[in-house]
């Protein structure tokens, strides 16, 4: 698991252990590629890159940089999160990345050199400072790549094929590594919960 693990951010996420899990069971090496659906499924997750659904819609609704202030308070009325921004703002506040993701300022950042005049990276820049201001939250990786699908003009959905696009090369790695180990997955559990009740 070696190489594999260093280039698509280890296993721990569901993706790229489906994609393992499920090349396991099949004796045949395409037939184990073709089940790279399975890692695809996991990746749709509204915890994981579905959440750019999300942020696809928020951009939607806000329209312009003008509307920004407007759309956060009334989702931040409703007690909804702000997509892009973790838990309260859709695309912002990633997990992982107390600090800041590196990733999503970076494709920002790179975003707006290429494309400085569009109008996704405009209202994304204000989304990014009135959100930084309010909140104290910075963008996520998922946040950046709506912004960049949207600067080239991609229909919606394109971001999340941006991102499996780039994590299919690490899934082919688990792919060829659970293949050539031969071993069936087996994972094991333990049970943590209260202990079972005496018979009386």
């Amino acid at each position: 698991m070696g190489a594999s693990r260093r280039t698509s951010h280890s296993i721990t996420g569901g993706c790229p252990y489906s994609v393992r899990r499920s090349g396991a069971q099949c004796h045949d090496f395409y037939r184990s590629l073709r089940r790279f659906r399975s890692g695809l499924s996991a990746l749709q997750g509204i915890k994981h890159a579905g959440q750019t659904e999300r942020i696809e819609a928020f951009l939607r609704e806000t329209d312009t940089p003008a509307n920004v202030r407007s759309s956060m308070t009334s989702l931040l009325k409703r007690g909804e999160p702000i997509p892009g921004f973790g838990e309260v703002v859709p695309g912002f506040g990633a997990v992982f990345y107390p600090v800041g993701d590196p990733r999503g300022k970076l494709l920002l950042e790179l975003t707006a050199q290429v494309y400085p005049h569009s109008p996704a990276v405009l209202l994304a820049q204000r989304i990014t400072e009135e959100t930084n201001d309010l909140l104290g939250e910075r963008p996520t990786i998922f946040f950046g790549l709506v912004t960049l699908a949207r600067a080239l003009n991609l229909p919606p959905g394109g971001a999340i094929a941006l991102f499996a696009l780039g994590r299919t090369i690490g899934w082919i790695g688990h792919g060829i590594e659970q293949y050539q180990a031969n071993q069936v997955i087996r994972p094991r559990a333990r049970y943590i919960g209260p202990p079972p009740l005496e018979k009386v």
